[in-house]
């Protein structure tokens, strides 16, 4: 695995290809290869600003259906019903 490592061009998908020849998860083969192994980050960047998941969330605690709150501010339904069930 270190030899087919080694002579790669791009270490990134190599690392990919040495998975799937081994049926092995990433975590793995960076183990096998003496690399660190990084963890991902759990945080992301919001698309909307706080204030607007805010008002959206208030307003369907207020009951106003969830299509006109959508329409208001240009999103889905879905996200105006999972920032109202947020925390």
């Amino acid at each position: 695995m270190r030899a087919l490592f080694r002579g790669a061009k791009d270490p990134a998908k190599q690392i990919k290809i040495l998975q799937e020849l081994y049926q092995v998860s990433r975590k793995e083969v960076l183990e096998v290869l003496d690399l660190k192994v990084e963890p991902r980050q759990k945080h992301r960047k919001f698309k909307y600003p706080l204030e607007m998941r805010i008002a959206v969330a208030e307003a369907a605690r207020r009951g106003e259906p969830q299509a006109e709150i959508a329409k208001r501010f240009g999103i889905a339904k879905s996200t105006v019903y999972y920032w109202a069930n947020e925390g």
